[in-house]
């Protein structure tokens, strides 16, 4: 019983089971290459139509900017932390 296991194992005497490593049919790196797209950031990252009832509640960033541009004026937070929020025209 236990030979059959051990022949079971060996592919071919000598290898001890092992395959050689060039005998391993690897994708070449051309052939993937040209497989995928090129990736366009533009695409991606660009300007993107959106329904009205897709986009969130503006709400909650209405408040926030409020009490940001408060504490501005207050002089408690500086005028550069919102300025990923609003626009450079709104923030000169």
């Amino acid at each position: 019983m236990m030979s059959e296991a051990l022949s079971a194992v060996e592919a071919e005497p000598g290898t001890h089971g092992r395959t050689d490593p060039a005998d391993r049919a690897a994708p070449s790196l051309s052939a993937s290459r040209k497989a995928r797209s090129r990736f366009s950031p533009d695409e991606f990252f660009g300007h993107q139509p959106t329904s009205t009832v897709s986009l969130p509640a503006p709400d909650p960033l209405v408040e926030n900017l409020t009490r940001c541009v408060i504490e501005i004026l207050a002089g408690a937070r500086e005028l550069e932390q919102i300025s990923r929020w609003v626009t450079d025209s709104a923030q000169r």
